[in-house]
C-alpha cells in the first residue's frame, strides 16, 4: 500500500497538482503517511506550492531518523537553504555527502550552503574526492576556490583562482571573482596581479559579476599616488558600465541584479570624488530607467501637500546611524506627518519598538535579488516623500531610489557625500559640519539642518571593566581608534606611527572588525607599517573583536586619548568618546565626511583638539598624552552628549516649508 501511495503521489506531483498531493497524503493511514518516500513527496509538493515552513517541518522529522535516504536529505537541505536556515542546510547536505561521496551535485549544494553559513571548512572536508573534477568543471572549481577564500586559506585560494583562469581565461564569472579577491586580499599588489592575468571577460556585456569587479577598490594603499590611480581606474570603469547599461538588452530582475555593489569605498579617500559620484549616478540612471515602466508614479502621489513620509533604511536598529537618525521619526510624527517605516536587513529591539509605534514593514534581505518586495510595497503605499538616511550603504536602496517611488526623495548624511543620483531631490546636511559653499559637491539641492542635525541619545553606562580585561598592560598609555578599518588612509597611518614612535609608553587599541574588507589584509598592512618604523606590532597594538555597546564604551573609558581618522571622520563613535570623558583629536577635512568630528568637538568644548594639518594633529596628540599619568585613563561618564545638538532642527521643518510645497 505504501508503494502504491507513493507512486500515486509522484504522478500528482509530476502533474503539478500540489494541493492534491497533500490532500491524498493527509487522507492516508498513519503508517502510510509516515513512510519516508510518501512523506518526502508531500513535503516536495508543499515546498513547490510555497509552503516552505510546513515542508521543512515534515523533512526535519524524516531527517531526525537514524536511517534516512539521500533524496530526503537533499530536499531537506534545499528547503532549509530557501528558508535561509543555512546551518541546518549544511547539516543535511553534510550528511547527504557522507552517503554518496562521489556525487558532485550534492557536494555543490553543500558548498553553496557552507558558503552562505560562513562555515566553509565543513564543505572543504572531503573536497579532495572531487579534485579531478575541478580540472574539468569550472563551476565546481569556482566553489572550491571561493570556499578556500572564505575559510581564510588565502594562498591556497589564490593558486586555485590562478589555475581556473589559466584553464578558462576571461571566464565571465571566474575572472571578476578573481579580480575582487585580489583587490580585497592583496590590496598593495592587486594592480600588478590584475595586469598580468587575463581576467576581464571579453566584450561589453554587463553582468552582476562584472559590475562588482569593476566597482571594487582596494581598502589600503601604498601611497596617495596609488589611491589616485585607483580612483581614475574606477571612474573609467563607471563610465564604461553606464554605456553598457544603456545598450543592454537585459530586462526586469536580470537588469536590477546588475546593481551588484556600490563604489562607496571611494568615499574613504581624502579627495574630491564628486565627478566619480556623478558618473555613478549616471550608471544607476542608465541601468534602472527601463524598470520605471513597471512602477509609474500614480497621479495620487502628485498632491501639492506632503502628508505621508516614508523612511527607507537598513539602520532602524541600535546602530550608529540608527542613533543618529531615528530621532527624525518622532520629529516628523510631531509635525503631523504620517510616517511609514521600511526596515531593510537585520532588526533588533529598536526595530521592534518602532514597529509598536509606527507602521513598519520588514524586508529581511538587504540585496537587489529581493528588490521587488520593497518596490511593490512602496508603489502601493504611494508616499508623498521618501527619506533615505544612508542610501549609499545598500545597493537595494540605491536601486529603489534610482527608480523613484515618491515625487520628493531626500537623502541624509548617514553617508556624507552626494549620492550622484538624478532621482534624489534634496540632501540634508548638518550645518555645523558642512563647508560654507557645498553646492558644487552635490547633485542634489543641499538643505542645511541646524547644528549637528541630530539629537543623539545619552550613551548607556559602560561596563566597569579594568584595563586588564582588554589586555592593556598597566604601565602604558592608551590611544584608541574606533573607526572602520577602510578609513585608515596612508597619511593617517603615518601620523599614528609617528605618535607611537615618539612616545614609547603608548599602545594602540583598535577594533579588528570590518565589513566588505579583509581584516587579515589590514593587519598585515598595519604590521608592515609598524615594522618599517621599528615598532613591534604585537607589543604596540591591541586588536579587539566586536563588542557589545557597553563593553565598547568600557574600552573607551580605559583609553587616554581617541584619534579620529583623516578624510572620513567619526560621527556616533566620536560622540561615544566624548560621552566617556576622553579627549578626541581630529584633523578637520575638506568635505563634510571629514568634518563631523570637528563639529562635535566644537559643540563639546574640545575645539582646541581640532587640527588643521597633519603636523598639528601629531603634536596635539603628543601634548595630550604628555599631560597624562601612565595608567590613568578617563573614568568620567558625566557628559550628556545630547547637549551638543541642542540647536537641532529636524527634516520635518524642511518638508513643511514652501521650498517643497510650492
Amino acid at each position: 500500500m505504501t508503494t502504491a501511495l507513493t507512486a500515486s503521489l509522484v504522478e500528482l506531483l509530476k502533474a503539478k497538482r500540489f494541493e492534491a498531493v497533500v490532500t491524498t497524503w493527509s487522507a492516508a493511514d498513519d503508517v502510510a503517511r509516515e513512510f519516508e518516500a510518501a512523506k518526502r513527496v508531500a513535503a516536495a509538493a508543499l515546498a513547490q506550492s510555497g509552503h516552505l515552513p510546513r515542508a521543512y517541518e515534515l523533512l526535519a522529522e524524516l531527517a531526525a531518523r537514524s536511517v534516512v535516504e539521500l533524496p530526503t536529505l537533499v530536499l531537506a537541505g534545499r528547503v532549509a537553504f530557501d528558508l535561509r536556515e543555512f546551518r541546518r542546510s549544511v547539516d543535511h547536505f553534510e550528511r547527504a555527502v557522507s552517503l554518496d561521496r562521489d556525487n558532485t551535485a550534492v557536494w555543490a549544494w553543500l558548498a553553496d550552503a557552507a558558503f552562505a553559513a560562513k562555515e566553509p571548512e565543513r564543505a572543504l572536508r572531503g573536497a579532495e574526492v572531487h579534485a579531478l573534477r575541478f580540472l574539468a568543471d569550472v563551476d565546481l572549481a569556482m566553489r572550491f576556490a571561493s570556499l578556500l577564500a572564505t575559510a581564510g586559506r588565502i594562498d591556497e585560494a589564490l593558486i586555485a583562482f590562478e589555475r581556473i583562469l589559466s584553464r578558462w581565461p576571461r571566464h565571465p564569472v571566474a575572472g571578476p571573482a578573481f579580480a575582487e579577491f585580489v583587490m580585497r586580499e592583496f590590496p598593495l599588489s592587486a594592480s600588478a596581479m590584475l595586469a598580468r592575468t587575463a581576467w576581464r571577460p571579453a566584450g561589453d556585456a554587463i553582468s552582476p559579476e562584472l559590475v562588482r569587479a569593476l566597482l571594487w577598490l582596494p581598502a589600503f594603499y601604498e601611497s596617495e599616488f596609488a589611491a589616485t590611480e585607483w580612483r581614475a581606474r574606477l571612474q573609467r570603469n563607471v563610465k564604461s558600465l553606464a554605456e553598457s547599461a544603456r545598450h543592454s538588452n537585459l530586462v526586469g530582475d536580470s537588469r536590477a541584479r546588475c546593481l551588484a555593489t556600490t563604489p562607496f569605498f571611494a568615499a574613504y579617500h581624502d579627495a574630491d570624488v564628486t565627478p566619480l559620484q556623478f558618473a555613478w549616478g549616471d550608471f544607476v540612471e542608465a541601468l534602472v530607467a527601463p524598470l520605471r515602466s513597471e512602477y509609474p508614479l500614480s497621479a495620487a502621489t502628485h498632491a501639492t501637500n506632503i502628508k505621508t513620509v516614508g523612511i527607507v533604511s537598513n539602520r532602524l536598529t541600535d546602530s550608529s546611524a540608527g542613533r543618529f537618525f531615528n530621532s527624525w521619526i518622532d520629529s516628523l510624527h510631531a509635525a503631523n506627518f504620517t510616517v511609514r517605516l521600511y526596515a531593510i536587513g537585520a532588526s533588533d529591539h529598536v526595530t521592534a519598538d518602532l514597529e509598536r509605534r509606527f507602521p513598519l514593514r520588514r524586508f529581511p534581505v538587504d540585496d537587489v535579488t529581493d528588490w521587488r518586495s520593497l518596490a511593490n510595497c512602496l508603489h502601493r503605499d504611494a508616499n508623498d516623500a521618501i527619506i533615505f538616511p544612508e542610501p549609499q550603504g545598500s545597493q537595494l536602496m540605491q536601486l529603489i531610489a534610482g527608480i523613484r517611488f515618491a515625487p520628493v526623495q531626500c537623502a541624509a548624511f548617514g553617508n556624507p557625500l552626494t549620492t550622484g543620483l538624478q532621482t534624489i531631490d534634496y540632501f540634508f546636511v548638518p550645518d555645523d559640519a558642512e563647508v560654507v559653499d557645498p553646492d558644487p559637491f552635490y547633485r542634489e539641492r543641499v538643505v542645511r539642518i541646524s547644528g549637528l542635525g541630530t539629537k543623539h541619545e545619552i550613551s548607556p553606562v559602560a561596563n566597569s571593566y579594568a584595563r586588564a580585561a582588554f589586555g592593556i598592560p598597566p604601565d602604558r598609555k592608551v590611544i584608541i581608534v574606533s573607526q572602520q578599518l577602510q578609513k585608515w588612509m596612508p597619511t593617517f597611518v603615518e601620523a599614528l606611527v609617528e605618535i607611537l614612535s615618539r612616545d614609547p609608553s603608548v599602545v594602540l587599541l583598535y577594533f579588528s572588525v570590518a565589513s566588505g574588507i579583509s581584516v587579515r589584509a589590514f593587519d598585515c598592512y598595519l604590521r608592515d607599517r609598524f615594522t618599517a618604523s621599528g615598532l613591534v606590532f604585537a607589543d604596540r597594538a591591541i586588536a579587539l573583536a566586536m563588542l557589545s555597546r557597553e563593553n565598547y564604551l568600557a574600552a573607551h573609558q580605559c583609553a587616554d586619548l581617541a584619534l579620529d581618522t583623516f578624510g572620513f571622520s567619526g560621527g556616533a563613535s566620536t560622540l561615544d568618546a566624548v560621552s566617556v570623558g576622553i579627549p578626541v583629536v581630529s584633523l578637520e577635512g575638506r568635505f563634510l565626511r571629514g568634518r563631523q568630528s570637528a563639529a562635535i568637538l566644537r559643540a563639546a568644548g574640545q575645539a582646541e583638539n581640532i587640527a588643521q594639518d597633519t603636523r598639528a594633529f601629531v603634536e596635539r596628540a603628543l601634548s595630550l598624552l604628555g599631560d597624562k599619568t601612565v595608567g590613568c585613563a578617563a573614568t568620567s561618564q558625566e557628559r550628556d552628549v545630547s547637549e551638543v545638538s541642542a540647536q537641532f532642527r529636524s527634516a520635518a521643518d524642511f518638508l513643511l516649508s514652501k521650498n517643497v510645497l510650492n
